[in-house]
């Protein structure tokens, strides 16, 4: 049985509005949505709850990003170019990750990936589980890997900080 209910960790009211200016930026505003309805999902699931706060703001972010010029055409173009398989290949950014990251983002990853690893029962399992979702997005498709590196350094850092606890405890 599912409940309704406001939660006390909400998603922040100024989302809408960053959903406008990303939007208007890049067509990449569709990871967002993947983003939160990942989160209102595992929500719902796990808490067996709907959050009303949180579906609200995802549905105001939603009717956001039809502030731009192309209004409802632009997820039209999303859609076309999403389902079009011919094109992930001729455009770089959408090329497999694995086949044109750095050397500096594999050592990045790999660092990451190891301090994660070491200290996943510090984070939550939607922080995992989004973790790993941006891992296998960037290697998908490269242009995943900015946006990779923006989810995982924090997750990173929160990690490295346990690691120098540890070592200075010993």
């Amino acid at each position: 049985r599912f409940t309704v209910y406001s939660e006390k960790k909400n998603l922040p009211l100024f989302l809408p509005l960053l959903f406008v200016f990303w939007a208007n930026i890049h067509g990449s505003f569709f990871a967002g949505f993947a983003v939160l309805g990942f989160s209102f999902l595992y929500d719902v699931i796990s808490q067996r709850r709907i959050p009303i706060r949180n579906g609200i703001i995802s549905f105001l972010c939603i009717i956001a990003t039809l502030i731009n010029p192309y209004r409802e055409g632009l997820w039209i173009e999303i859609w076309s170019t999403l389902s079009d398989p011919k094109l992930h290949w001729q455009i770089l950014e959408w090329m497999p990750g694995i086949t044109v990251i750095s050397i500096t983002m594999w050592f990045f990853i790999v660092l990451s990936s190891i301090f994660i690893f070491r200290y996943r029962n510090k984070f939550t399992r939607k922080e995992l589980l989004l973790y790993l979702f941006f891992l296998v997005s960037c290697a998908g498709s490269a242009r995943y890997v900015p946006i990779f590196a923006l989810f995982a350094l924090p997750m990173t850092i929160r990690s490295m900080q346990f690691f120098r606890k540890e070592i200075s405890v010993s």
